[in-house]
């Protein structure tokens, strides 16, 4: 188990958790930070790597890139 914090220099548009996000059975969850909207009536995606790895391929390449540009707080 791990939980990884980052510090970055931009604003963020969402969030996202992933699962398992190396292995063959990765699952992300992606919310929007929607304005005006509290977080509980905002919808979320939900979806795997296996049942549409395009869309998880998009997120996933967009959450490493912020990652690279971050700062890991110990």
């Amino acid at each position: 188990e791990s939980f990884e914090v980052y510090s970055y220099n931009a604003i963020p548009c969402f969030n996202a958790v992933f699962i398992d996000k190396e292995g063959e059975n990765g699952y992300a969850f992606i919310s929007p930070y929607i304005h005006n909207t509290s977080g509980n009536a905002t919808q979320g995606l939900e979806f795997s790597k296996k049942g549409n790895p395009d869309l998880y391929k998009q997120y996933q390449k967009s959450v490493e890139s912020l990652l690279l540009a971050s700062k890991k707080i110990n």
